[in-house]
């Protein structure tokens, strides 16, 4: 969980100047899991009174909202059942248009704004890519990552570094702490099992 924190803060803070209204919030960092969206938007709510909050999310996820659970956690939260549907309902959304995502507006929340529309309104678009943390994480961790902070042989004869197909899809000083810290490379394999997926283990090498 701190990783991720200090990845956005470098996201953010590399990214964005200090008027620009994106912030970081720490609210779930000293918790032993990530906490259910219902359960974090009330928490939030309930500390900051006089803020409008709203849920930010991909239009491709909005039709899964009532689906989701509040499950206990014993000491930090309470179940809440039926949560996906409260918060279906309760919380105030921001949708981002996500390619190939066709949405029944009638079977929209009660509350939701098309990040689109707003855009449109002020003569802007809406520039799209098609990325997702799960690509990256992808791209850190092929079956032949074992040696973290190795370099592994391409078709080409020369070498390349485990993280180069993550390049350019996060901000540098992101991609930097996953390097350093070696987040996201596979941890399901041992050596002899990376050599039967490999050859020999002569595609590893070591860089200082």
């Amino acid at each position: 969980m701190v990783h991720r924190l200090v990845m956005c803060h470098l996201a953010v803070d590399t990214s964005f100047g200090s008027r620009f209204g994106i912030k970081v919030c720490d609210e779930e960092v000293d918790k032993p899991r990530a906490m259910p969206s219902v359960v974090l938007m009330r928490s939030l709510q309930a500390k900051y009174p006089e803020a409008d909050f709203i849920f930010a999310c991909g239009s491709d996820q909005i039709t899964q909202v009532k689906e989701w659970t509040a499950a206990a956690e014993p000491g930090y939260w309470d179940e809440i059942k039926d949560a996906g549907v409260e918060f279906f309902n309760e919380t105030h959304f921001l949708l981002l248009d996500r390619p190939g995502t066709e949405l029944d507006m009638q079977a929209m929340p009660p509350h939701v704004q098309m990040v689109s529309e707003a855009l449109k309104a002020r003569g802007s678009k809406m520039i799209e890519t098609d990325l997702s943390s799960t690509e990256v994480r992808n791209r850190v961790r092929p079956a032949d990552d074992v040696v973290r902070f190795g370099l592994r042989k391409n078709e080409m004869g020369g070498t390349r570094a485990w993280y180069d197909e993550a390049e350019g899809l996060v901000p540098p000083s992101v991609l930097g702490h996953i390097v350093r810290y070696g987040l996201y490379a596979r941890d399901d394999l041992t050596l002899e099992e990376s050599w039967e997926i490999t050859g020999d283990g002569s595609d590893f090498g070591y860089a200082n």
